[in-house]
Order: C-alpha cells, then structure tokens, then sequence
C-alpha cells in the first residue's frame, strides 16, 4: 500500500535519498518481470480485459509503448539472467537501450552495464546504434558467434596482426585484417 506523505514528511538526507533511488531502480526490474510475465500469461484476459492493451492504459495508466518496451526488457532479463544487482545503477530507459546488445556472455553484458552507468540515455543510444551528432560519427556495434574453429582462426589471425601492427587495438586489428582481405581478393569477384 502506497503512502502519501507531505513535504515536511519527506527526509531529504544523503542516506533516504540513496535508497529511494535503489528503490526506484528495484521497482523498474520487478515492475518489468512482473509485467512480461502477465503478458506471457495473458492474466489480462483473466481479469476482464479484452487485451493487455486495455488492461495497461485503463488499470494501470501506463503508456502501452512503455509496457510493451518492458514486456520485451523482461525477455531479456529471463533471457540472460540479469538480476537486480545488475541494473541497480541504471535505469530502465537505459537497459532499453542496452538490451538487444546483451548475450548469454557475462563479461560481454558487464562492460554493457558499466557503458550505460557512464553516459546519458541519448549518449548511449547514440553510442550502440551509429547515430552521427553533428559532424561526429559515431562507431557500430557488431556481435559475432563463433564455434571453437573459428574463434582458433580470429584469435591467430589477431596475433598475427597484433604483432605486425604493435597494437592490441582490436578495432585496428579488425580493420587491418579486412582491408588485407579486400586488397587480396578484390579481382576475384
């Protein structure tokens, strides 16, 4: 049950503010597993509602883009086991952001978390989907799936342009290993 309080009710030191603010993060983790549950159930209908449509905007009074953004957030949560601890620094606007880049890769969703911790929701959008800000370019995400082979093959193919181009820059050596492949293959199209 929610309690209403006055301004002279409200305690405004550093410590109350730090746990509204995780409880608000809290919230949006639970608000959207509860939700992504409730639509995968279809409870809606159960409670008198002809769709989950209906039941968002008229019972709970939120926008159904929004509730839709969570059904689809709590995917990802379930998905790749993201707990609360997780997201407990980010909020869900930014876990929006950040989900379709999440992978069953703990360390991979880790730098996710911390990269969304550091930069502002338009930042970070962004960030992941190469929007240009003016005359700056932003870089794109890629995400690959290898088996053992493969992975054997992109980690010497690294190495060895690691050592040609004394760099660990991954991106560089990306590039340094396409360019090499186009300027090898180029007349064989």
């Amino acid at each position: 049950m929610l309690k209403v309080v006055s301004e002279k009710e409200v305690d405004s030191s550093r410590e109350v503010i730090k746990q509204l603010i995780n409880a608000e993060s809290q919230n949006w983790y639970a608000l959207t597993l509860a939700l992504g549950k409730s639509y995968k159930k279809q409870d809606w209908s159960k409670w008198g509602f002809s769709n989950f449509k209906k039941y968002v905007t008229e019972e709970l009074n939120i926008e159904y883009r929004i509730a839709m953004y969570k059904v689809k957030m709590s995917k990802y949560i379930t998905t790749y086991n993201i707990s609360e601890v997780d997201v407990l620094n980010i909020g869900w606007t930014k876990f929006k952001e950040i989900a379709p880049f999440l992978s069953a890769e703990q360390k991979s969703n880790k730098d996710m978390f911390e990269l969304a911790e550091k930069l502002t929701v338009e930042e970070l959008h962004n960030r992941l989907n190469g929007t240009k800000k003016g005359t700056e370019e932003k870089g794109f995400i890629w995400r690959f799936k290898f088996n053992r082979e493969q992975d054997d093959i992109l980690k010497e193919a690294f190495i060895i342009a690691s050592d040609i181009l004394n760099t660990d820059d991954t991106n560089r050596l990306l590039e340094a290993i396409l360019s090499d492949w186009i300027i090898n293959h180029k007349d064989k199209e």
